[in-house]
This record gives structure tokens, sequence and C-alpha cells, in this order.
């Protein structure tokens, strides 16, 4: 889950390539990323736990980013 968090959060703020985060993930191909950030998205959607954890992840992201 940490992996699939921290791959959206890389696509979406930091305009980089799926191919780019696979290589800051540890060697992974691009499709390995999608399917991260496609399961993540899969259990937010069936648990409320995993989309609030993100949430917290992506404002603490967000606010470290503004200082």
């Amino acid at each position: 889950m940490i992996r699939g968090i921290a791959a959206e959060l890389l696509y979406k703020y930091c305009e980089i390539t799926q191919s780019q985060i696979g290589n800051i993930l540890g060697g992974i191909d691009y499709g390995a990323v999608y399917l991260l950030r496609r399961r993540l998205r899969e259990k937010m959607a069936e648990n409320e736990a995993v989309s609030k954890k993100y949430k917290q992840i992506e404002t603490k992201v967000m606010n470290a980013c503004s200082m």
C-alpha cells in the first residue's frame, strides 16, 4: 500500500513518468507502477481506512512542499 501511495503522489505532484517513478521505487517497470496505482485506487474505493491514510499522507506532503 505504501509503495502505491508513493507512486500515486509522485505521479500526481512531480510531473514525472511512470518509468521514472519505477526507477525511484527500486527499478520496477512502468507497468508495475501502473498496477500499484490502480490497486491503490481499488483499495481506496473498497476501504475507507486506506482512503483516509492516503489523504493524511497527501496533506503532509503538500504541507511540506509549501514550507
